[in-house]
């Protein structure tokens, strides 16, 4: 019992806030970055697996309806970091 309190209270405790903080930190950063999408680039492919063609669509385009075409396709989201 005395290494689990050394551990898990005590002498490391600071060690769990900081670890605790930068979990946060970095949850909060991810949140924001996912957020601050506004356009993403649409890499269309044939069927053989070339590239088509490369464009730029709001963000909108993600979830509409007609997007549901049975072709191969890949979104790339603009973000900040």
């Amino acid at each position: 019992m005395k290494k689990f309190t050394k551990y898990f209270g005590g002498d490391y405790m600071k060690y769990w806030y900081v670890a605790f903080a930068v979990i946060l930190f970095t949850m909060f950063a991810s949140m924001i970055n996912d957020g601050s999408v506004k356009s993403y680039d649409l890499y269309i492919y044939n069927p053989d697996g070339t590239l088509k063609s490369v464009e730029t669509v709001p963000a909108g385009y993600y979830e509409a309806e007609h997007n549901l075409l049975p072709v191969s396709k890949k979104f790339v989201p603009h973000k900040l970091f």
